[in-house]
């Protein structure tokens, strides 16, 4: 079976509209990466799919093309959702999503979501040493000077992810965004990347955004 066949047996009758909203290229990946992690989404969970989800599902399984994850991470991925301290509700969407896929293994080691306080960039970088989170999903609300929080992720080894393509642009490693063509892609600022400590395959880099 292709895997455009694949995919549509994962998301049926949604397929046409995800095309319309990733790209075509962005869905070839996401199958790889689902069929590669064994995951089928099926019934209820096919129909229920969000763009929260979507957005979670890409930027897990881009970090199973990881190479050097496992050298940096303990025995278990620890997702850390940076949440803005006002408005927590603003990333509803972003955080659901991510709880629905934390059952995803990635690379094979299971996954822990934690929340991180944003009220100071040193508040934050204490809660990433205390709970090893090693990635940190940058909600688009939060207050916090991003040259100095990226500053904190290079300096501790870990990825920091944003729904916001103009953050990955200014040094978010991964992202998930609005490409010129209208549909969302993956963005990948290879430089930021490297100084987070990830080695990303050529597979991955090839169906994505570059930011050089």
């Amino acid at each position: 079976m292709c895997l455009g066949a694949v995919f549509a047996s994962i998301f049926g009758s949604r397929m046409i509209r995800l095309h319309r909203v990733i790209g075509g290229a962005t869905i070839r990946i996401l199958a790889i990466m689902f069929i590669g992690a064994g995951v089928f989404l099926h019934g209820a969970q096919a129909q229920a799919i969000e763009m929260g989800e979507l957005q979670a599902a890409i930027v897990m399984r881009a970090l199973s093309y990881d190479d050097a994850l496992k050298g940096r991470v303990g025995e278990q991925v620890v997702v850390g959702m940076a949440l803005p301290v006002s408005n927590p509700a603003s990333c509803d969407d972003l955080r659901q999503g991510f709880s629905r896929v934390a059952s995803l293994k990635v690379q094979g080691l299971g996954v822990r979501l934690v929340e991180l306080p944003t009220t100071s960039v040193g508040a934050l970088e204490e809660a990433i040493k205390t709970t090893s989170a090693d990635v940190v999903v940058l909600c688009s609300t939060v207050m916090l000077d991003l040259a100095t929080v990226l500053d904190v992720t290079r300096r501790l080894k870990v990825a920091s992810v944003a729904m916001n393509q103009d953050w990955v642009r200014a040094g978010v490693s991964l992202g998930v965004g609005e490409h010129d063509n209208g549909k969302a892609k993956l963005f990948v600022n290879v430089a930021s990347s490297q100084a987070e400590g990830m080695t990303l395959r050529p597979e991955l880099l090839r169906v994505a955004v570059i930011i050089k």
